[in-house]
């Protein structure tokens, strides 16, 4: 026998499938919307973090910005000290240095041996005197040679020159003074 199916079954379940398939597309929908929000909302939890620390090391930077600038003037406090310290270390020498060379010349001059001029200019001195042989005159100048505070030695003249009946050297003596030992 033959069955004729007068109801809409097919038609309810081509329906029924439509239905179901829109609900999971929607739901499908949703889920994807959801999951996106919920990505951007972590994505922009991520990037406020990041431009807080951005922040936080921008402060960090100006306020060692502001500590290297004060070192830096430290140290060029430092460098002006260190160069009046040794401005003044240079006075303290040059003040005692005369004194120094002038007694080296009064304690290694021979006994024959006078000197009546010492003219210093610049750095170099001139010292005038007498001796009463060339000997006396040669070694006063191996004296001065020898001595910390004298360089460049040079015998500038020697002249025979009688004095109150006595023959004696006349001589001139030119060399460099270092009053800083």
């Amino acid at each position: 026998m033959i069955r004729i199916n007068l109801l809409p079954v097919k038609a309810s379940r081509k329906r029924e499938t439509g239905l179901q398939q829109m609900i999971l597309m929607g739901a499908s929908v949703v889920l994807v919307v959801l999951c996106l929000g919920v990505y951007n909302v972590t994505v922009s939890n991520q990037i406020e973090d990041v431009k807080a620390e951005i922040s936080r090391d921008e402060q960090e930077i100006s306020r060692l910005e502001k500590i290297i600038g004060e070192v830096n003037q430290y140290e060029d406090q430092k460098k002006k000290l260190q160069a009046q310290l040794k401005v003044i270390e240079e006075l303290e020498r040059g003040k005692s240095g005369p004194v120094k060379v002038l007694d080296a010349i009064a304690s290694g001059i021979p006994k024959r041996v006078w000197v009546d001029n010492f003219d210093e200019k610049g750095g170099t001195a001139t010292i005038s005197g007498f001796g009463l042989e060339m000997a006396d005159v040669s070694e006063f100048l191996k004296i001065l040679e020898k001595s910390p505070y004298f360089k460049d030695v040079t015998l500038k003249f020697t002249e025979n020159t009688p004095q109150k009946g006595i023959q004696t050297f006349r001589f001139q003596i030119t060399t460099k003074v270092n009053y800083t030992i």
